[in-house]
């Protein structure tokens, strides 16, 4: 005789998975620091932003262009609770990264940072509904890191 063991997020409709989900996703961030996502193809760029966030208490996943941070995000998209990313990147840019992300989670907050403000100042007030704000290369930590909690504490 093999014995199963009950598992409720199977049995349960998918909406109930649904809830499920956003449970121990929640559960998840209380019991650790949020976790952010920084996309820029610029390695400076990126040792500088993760330094400064991990000294702020924050986990920082890092990739060097929208193609990896999309396979890093798919991997776990739940694991992100927010991302910093750059828009002129090789092999993949931030607008369709961006777009890719969405796809999978519409709620995902970012943070935009480009030294190109006139053109990418515009990325802010596309995708309604989408959760983004434009900062201008290089900002401060101040800057930073208040944008980051802002961010943060709209979706909870």
């Amino acid at each position: 005789m093999v014995s199963r063991q009950h598992d409720p997020a199977t049995e349960r409709p998918e909406s109930s998975r649904i809830q499920f989900a956003h449970a121990k996703q929640a559960e998840r961030k209380r019991l650790h620091s949020p976790t952010i996502m920084v996309v820029d193809d610029e390695e400076a760029i990126c040792r500088v932003y993760k330094e400064m966030l991990e000294r702020a208490g924050y986990t920082i996943i890092v990739a060097k262009n929208g193609r990896d941070a999309l396979e890093l995000f798919q991997s776990d998209p739940d694991a992100v609770d927010l991302i910093i990313t750059d828009i002129e990147m090789p092999e993949m840019n931030g607008d369709q990264f961006i777009n890719e992300v969405l796809h999978l989670r519409p709620e995902m907050p970012f943070i935009i940072c480009s030294g190109y403000c006139d053109r990418n100042a515009d990325h802010v007030h596309q995708a309604p509904g989408a959760r983004k704000v434009f900062l201008h290369k290089p900002c401060s930590l101040s800057e930073l890191t208040g944008t980051v909690r802002e961010q943060l504490s709209i979706g909870n």
